[in-house]
């Protein structure tokens, strides 16, 4: 009975722990038009042309996959599809974190991003 009361409290905890708060971040490119605000589950594109209070050009829904220390987001947006990997939430890395877009034709284009948080 102890056994099964100790494994409990411990199961508890560390749901605990593995289920934080997801911190809003934000990621930019020098050559990308549009910043990139993620979400849990949505990515919001801001226009970084225009005015800050019109801004924000879409959010869009998203699939999001935690991979080890980092993220991995999915989304369809101007008849291209976005992936977005973030390789470590609590230490971001202008090497490793991108964003991979692969048009209708099957083109893909890379880009680093610089990722934040807001």
């Amino acid at each position: 009975m102890k056994k099964t009361i100790i494994i409990l409290f411990l199961s508890i905890i560390t749901t605990n722990i593995l289920a934080g708060e997801f911190k809003v971040i934000k990621c930019e490119s020098d050559r990308l038009t549009k910043a990139l605000v993620l979400r849990e589950n949505s990515v919001t594109f801001i226009d970084k042309n225009n005015d800050p209070l019109r801004a924000i050009a879409s959010s869009i829904p998203a699939r999001t996959q935690f991979v080890n220390s980092g993220l991995n987001q999915m989304l369809s947006y101007e008849d291209k599809k976005y992936f977005i990997h973030v390789s470590n939430l609590e230490n971001f890395n202008d090497v490793e974190d991108y964003v991979e877009m692969k048009t209708m034709e099957g083109h893909n284009i890379i880009y680093p991003i610089k990722c934040s948080l807001n």
